[in-house]
């Protein structure tokens, strides 16, 4: 299996856009990408100001929280051979890239 912590990972990605956006929609979507499957988590939250987006990943990092959910995610991502990203949602707050390699 390309990623044997993905309910983990995902888990921890829905769970933060609920706790923590004030928002009241996310959005899943799945797409195929050359040699990678993306998966796209949004919300139409209060978003992440650009200046904390590359924290977040962080250990301990938090303005809410542990601190450790995302850079759990982070973690999983780097033990299997993904990535992620965190951008502006169309919906009006954060959405999440996860880059998983397609099974061999």
């Amino acid at each position: 299996m390309v990623c044997d912590l993905c309910e983990k990972l995902f888990t921890n990605i829905i769970e933060n856009s609920i706790e923590h956006s004030n928002g009241n929609k996310i959005e899943i979507d799945v797409k195929d990408k050359n040699n990678h499957v993306v998966v796209s988590i949004e919300d139409d939250g209060k978003g992440i100001p650009n200046d904390k987006k590359d924290k977040i990943f962080e250990k301990n990092y938090a303005t809410e929280g542990t601190g450790l959910g995302l850079y759990i995610v982070k973690e999983i991502l780097n033990n299997s051979d993904g990535e992620i990203e965190v951008k502006d949602s169309d919906l009006g707050g954060t959405r999440f890239e996860v880059y998983l390699p397609k099974p061999e």
